[in-house]
């Protein structure tokens, strides 16, 4: 209806026919195939041929998705090149995208360059708010204003830490040693393959993961079949050739060093997958993968890294063959492929199960501040730590959420005593003090020290002692157990108990710091009374509010 009731208007004059084009993707959200078909209309106006209107409109035609005006200082003219080409979108501050330029730039590239910039189509792609150029090698041949710094630049720097040439040759060397998120990837796969028959929360409660790992591992064992051997090579190796074109940007490498470096990351890539459909659906997978990682959520990041993409390897209705551009014709040698599945645009998206769904929430609202969560976000939390309190991760999390509601160490105790239960079900070999999980370790010292601040001495006796770690040089152990042969000395009924006891306790205070026990009484005595006022601020606990877990260094601080 309004394309017909412009075409009416005698001050409008239709410039040219409009642009067509299609996609087919898959949505995340309801898990179906959908084509997408883009119609692009411009109008010249009679009595100011300086300026034109653009409508792009969506779905066949169905939605008007944006409208906006153009000027320039030459007329434009019916039929013109500039209407052959989809300048999606002129508006505000954005840079029109120049389609015929990018073109004529693309043809002039060689093979290897087109793959350079092809393969880092998706991240340079990624920033649309400040576009850069996705058909030359340097992706900023010139400032977008005066004095103005590089958005290439600003990229290495935030997302990166790279503030200079080294830092980038730094990067290179990391990865080439196993760093970047593959080597997460890796870590995370391998423990699906060690329980194959298991479950995520059954592996999770095995292998004392954290919520983050968890939520890595519902995505890994539902996408890693997708992804075989290669993994999520093309999201690491990918972003490696989009750092390499913004260091050319910045000046601290040229187009050649730079190709230097890419050149054998373009050859791995172009070995490993069998077209571009293949590559960017890997891609995006690993997209996926990365937001979970970031406590992010999955379908945003993927659609939005799969659409910016695929703008720029378009297939046009209605325009001569060397108006279109598409990386559909490129060729990939695919040498390395072997027998890793080929995806298309379709298998790229994430759609987790009803177990998994839960976990994606919680592992974004377990990096929210915990005092001000909304009130959706509290009944979710506090509903999944009652249906999942025997899982690890997740008793931790009741814990954390309740002392930062500023709870007393009292108040929690029944929190800690009850997720002692699920830390019982891992598996045997990360239990005990000399074990390698930090998750073990850390939870059953801020358990004892819970029950050192609510005096519960039986318990702590009986956690502390079961521990068996009487030769640990870890200060948050020697003061536990100088803490609780303080109280056995305070107790003892006996003077040859009272020396031992008291002997013990200054050994530990002293291991602390390495230093050696004082040999005069009034020496001494001034440790103990230090141990004392150290274990007074624990009946303080308004000074202990907000804290993650009752820790070593809140005492220290009172003590000091």
């Amino acid at each position: 209806d309004v394309i017909a009731k412009l075409d009416a208007l005698p001050h409008l004059v239709r410039a040219a026919e409009p642009v067509h084009w299609s996609k087919d993707i898959r949505h995340s959200a309801d898990d179906r195939t959908k084509s997408y078909r883009y119609s692009l209309h411009h109008y010249i106006f009679k009595d100011n041929p300086k300026t034109c209107m653009q409508l792009f409109f969506n779905n066949d035609g169905e939605g008007l998705e944006h409208f906006c005006l153009i000027e320039r200082e030459i007329p434009f003219t019916v039929g013109e090149d500039f209407f052959l080409y989809p300048n999606v979108y002129p508006v505000d501050d954005w840079i029109i995208n120049d389609w015929k330029t990018d073109i004529a730039d693309w043809n002039a590239l060689s093979e290897y360059e087109r793959y350079f910039c092809m393969l880092s189509v998706p991240l340079i792609a990624y920033h649309p708010r400040n576009p850069l150029k996705v058909f030359s090698v340097n992706p900023e041949p010139t400032l977008r204003a005066p004095n103005l710094v590089k958005e290439s630049q600003v990229m290495l720097e935030q997302d990166w830490s790279c503030r200079s040439r080294s830092d980038v040759l730094d990067l290179f060397e990391s990865f080439r040693n196993g760093s970047g998120h593959a080597a997460l990837y890796d870590r995370i796969l391998q423990l699906s393959l060690k329980h194959r028959r298991k479950t995520a929360e059954e592996i999770s409660t095995l292998e004392c993961l954290d919520i983050h790992d968890t939520t890595l591992l519902t995505y890994v064992m539902q996408m890693g079949k997708k992804l075989g051997e290669h993994g999520i090579l093309a999201w690491d190796k990918g972003r490696l050739l989009g750092v390499l074109r913004w260091s050319i940007a910045t000046g601290w490498m040229s187009e050649q060093e730079a190709m230097q470096y890419a050149r054998p990351i373009i050859d791995e890539l172009l070995d490993s997958y069998a077209s571009w459909e293949d590559y960017l659906a890997h891609y995006v997978i690993g997209r996926g993968f990365f937001a979970l990682s970031e406590c992010d959520y999955t379908h945003t990041r993927q659609y939005q890294a799969l659409n910016y993409s695929l703008n720029y390897a378009r297939n046009y209705e209605q325009v001569d063959k060397e108006h279109q551009l598409s990386f559909h014709g490129m060729q990939f040698p695919a040498k390395k492929q072997g027998g890793n599945p080929v995806l298309t645009y379709n298998d790229a998206w994430y759609i987790p199960t009803a177990d998994a769904k839960p976990w994606e929430e919680i592992n974004v609202i377990s990096k929210k501040d915990l005092r001000s969560l909304k009130s959706e976000q509290t009944s979710m939390l506090l509903n999944f730590c009652i249906k999942k309190k025997e899982i690890p991760c997740i008793a931790l999390l009741n814990i954390k959420y309740n002392e930062a509601q500023g709870h007393t160490p009292k108040e929690n105790e029944c929190h800690y005593d009850a997720a002692t239960i699920a830390f019982k079900k891992i598996s045997p070999e990360k239990r005990g003090i000399k074990s390698s999980c930090k998750m073990y370790i850390d939870f059953y010292e801020s358990y004892i020290m819970n029950k050192l601040a609510v005096q519960n001495y039986r318990w702590l006796y009986y956690e502390l002692f079961e521990l068996d770690n009487e030769n640990t040089t870890d200060e948050k152990m020697c003061f536990l157990y100088a803490a609780c042969y303080l109280d056995k000395m305070k107790n003892a009924r006996t003077k040859k108990k009272f020396t031992q006891y008291r002997q013990q306790a200054l050994e530990f205070l002293c291991r602390m710091n390495g230093s050696p026990i004082p040999s005069d009484d009034a020496a001494a005595n001034q440790l103990l009374d230090r141990l004392e006022k150290s274990l007074k601020a624990l009946e303080r606990p308004e000074r202990l509010q907000h804290k993650d877990i009752l820790d070593f260094n809140d005492i220290m601080y009172f003590s000091s």
